[in-house]
């Protein structure tokens, strides 16, 4: 997947400040970590609908 490094670490950074504003406890580290899976897993999810969009899959994922 390709995705910016620096929109995570802003992310992060901004989501962090908040819990911190708000006195929530977080671990940076868990955060990027979740972030980053979000990330790849939407863009997987567009992938697959781009591709059913297009006729070639069915809903499932399987070749036509």
């Amino acid at each position: 997947m390709n995705y910016s490094l620096t929109y995570i670490g802003a992310i992060v950074f901004a989501i962090g400040y908040m819990f911190k504003l708000a006195g929530v406890p977080f671990v940076e580290g868990d955060l990027q970590t979740t972030i980053s899976f979000i990330t790849s897993f939407i863009g997987v999810i567009t992938t697959l609908y781009g591709r059913y969009r297009k006729g070639d899959i069915s809903p499932l994922g399987f070749k036509n």
